[in-house]
């Protein structure tokens, strides 16, 4: 067995973005378990871990020289974009930039308890926040920090195409690439791309974990992609807590498969990556939050269970169509509904003001957008056309299941794996032979057709108001004097202080609270 895998520079440049990104996160936890500062030095440390892995991966050739700058300047453009644009989300200005501000300023949640006081910021899963801190330590640009976002997404895009490659041998390289726009056009992931929340990270998460076990299945001799799973489980369990469940489940389902089809040694070596990711994931690189949730207050999801606290965040997001339903009518009045109007696309009561609404990062009705439905529709045709074998509709009813798991299954949010059901029939028709039939290619182009409308829908939506928000945000801080404001977060304050900006604040309620310097 041997970690040196491919010629393929897209595997290459995306494993090495991907290394990057954890390494940002270990050298942050590794800082807090020994109790020294981070800083700017953590980002580029990172890069040479990164390339180290990018060389071990693919020798001391051209291809991987390519995939190293590749991924440098996949990050550079990253950062200068997020730097032109400012984040408008609620929960990026309430909480995350937050918990990336007191990192950077030297909070240690290891050993500190949040200075802010915040319940969120102190219990929750926080590996994009650590990562996100590495780069405001390094730019000093909080804007910049969303770059993690779009080199994660860059990452996830390019192993998947390595991946469909390797199971669509056959296929033209343009079809392909049409699979690949229909995985990038998961609205969940394209209405938050440019903003600090992180639910969208499950669905790079997931296809990611898929690529590598398709890598696994065609290449079991090579260590590269159980490497792979090992860094994507430890950073989906730290994420959020709701996507190491969902990871586990992904993983179940193909532990099962490997059982079903005799491949014991894929399935052995896969368990132990498996466990070993759980094991530095939950106590190490989480030991805040799941170490401190568990010895200090009885629940590793404290505080959303446990004796010390059982907090309903749910209550007040539920919109009240969804009051008195169960999780399987919500799931499809969501899919079939327009804003406030239950049904809409079925009963027509579908208007320009709901279609104007009907895509935000945050969105509890439609949130996979208006073109969901006819996307599973065209899917479905395809995989009757491709005469899905029995194991693949074992897959596809899977993917449907693992949405039925928790409540709240309407919250496109949650479960935006469910866009592999868009994803997995194109896979499986645009193959020989089934891809010479002209019929089989209109309703793939169909698809791909939808899914490019819904992805630009929603990413249209996601941008308009960040556009008008740094025009705003650009006056404010233009004006040359003093700005009278309103109790500043950490987030907040740091925007005014890196542009220079003098503000006279009323009351300072975050400051750093006595006790701070022990948990």
């Amino acid at each position: 067995m041997k970690l040196q895998h491919t010629d393929s520079r897209a595997l290459l440049a995306g494993v090495t973005s991907l290394g990057f990104l954890f390494a940002l996160f270990l050298t942050e936890c590794v800082c807090f378990a020994v109790n020294i500062r981070s800083g700017g030095w953590v980002l580029p440390v990172a890069f040479v871990l990164s390339a180290g892995l990018c060389l071990a991966a693919g020798g001391l050739r051209r291809c991987s020289y390519v995939a190293l700058a590749v991924s440098a300047a996949v990050g550079l453009v990253s950062a200068v974009l997020c730097m032109l644009l400012y984040d408008t989300a609620f929960d990026s200005v309430g909480y995350h930039y937050n918990t990336v501000v007191m990192i950077d300023r030297g909070w240690n949640p290891f050993s500190q308890y949040a200075w802010n006081d915040s319940v969120w910021s102190m219990h929750y899963a926080k590996a994009l926040e650590l990562m996100q801190a590495a780069v405001l330590s390094f730019t000093g640009n909080l804007q910049t920090v969303r770059c993690v976002n779009l080199i994660f997404t860059f990452s996830a895009a390019a192993i998947v195409w390595h991946a469909l490659g390797l199971c669509m041998p056959a296929t033209q390289p343009k079809w392909r690439l049409a699979v690949l726009l229909v995985a990038l056009c998961n609205p969940v992931l394209t209405g938050q791309l440019f903003s600090a929340l992180n639910d969208y990270a499950l669905w790079l998460e997931t296809l990611i974990l898929a690529s590598s076990f398709i890598i696994m299945w065609q290449r079991p001799l090579s260590r590269l992609p159980y490497l792979i799973v090992f860094v994507i489980v430890a950073i989906a369990i730290n994420t959020k807590f709701t996507h190491g469940f969902y990871i586990g489940l992904e993983c179940l389902f193909f532990a099962v498969w490997c059982l079903l089809y005799g491949r014991r040694d894929t399935l052995l070596r896969g368990s132990l990556t498996v466990i070993a990711a759980l094991v530095a994931g939950l106590c190490l690189l989480g030991y805040n939050p799941y170490v401190i949730n568990t010895l200090e207050y009885g629940s590793i999801v404290y505080p959303l269970g446990g004796a010390s606290a059982d907090i309903d965040i749910m209550t007040g997001n539920t919109p009240a169509m969804y009051v008195g339903g169960n999780r399987f009518g919500n799931f499809f009045k969501s899919l079939l509904s327009v804003g406030d109007t239950s049904w809409a696309l079925l009963n027509g009561g579908v208007t320009p003001g709901s279609l104007a609404r009907a895509y935000s990062s945050d969105m509890r009705v439609n949130g996979f957008g208006i073109f969901m439905v006819p996307m599973l529709a065209l899917g479905l045709a395809l995989m009757v056309m491709s005469r899905a074998r029995l194991r693949w509709w074992a897959l596809y009813v899977y993917v449907l299941a693992m949405a039925f798991c928790f409540e709240q299954s309407w919250w496109a949010r949650y479960i935006p794996f469910l866009w592999l059901l868009t994803m997995l029939p194109p896979v499986l028709a645009l193959r020989r032979p089934f891809i010479r039939r002209r019929a089989v290619r209109a309703v793939a182009l169909a698809l791909t057709a939808c899914a490019l409308l819904n992805g630009a829908a929603s990413l249209a939506a996601s941008l308009y108001p960040r556009l008008s928000y740094t025009l705003f945000m650009d006056y404010v801080f233009s004006r040359g004097r003093t700005v009278e404001v309103t109790p500043l977060t950490y987030g907040l304050r740091q925007q005014f202080e890196e542009r220079g900006v003098a503000y006279d604040e009323c009351l300072r309620v975050d400051s750093i609270p006595a006790g701070a310097e022990g948990y």
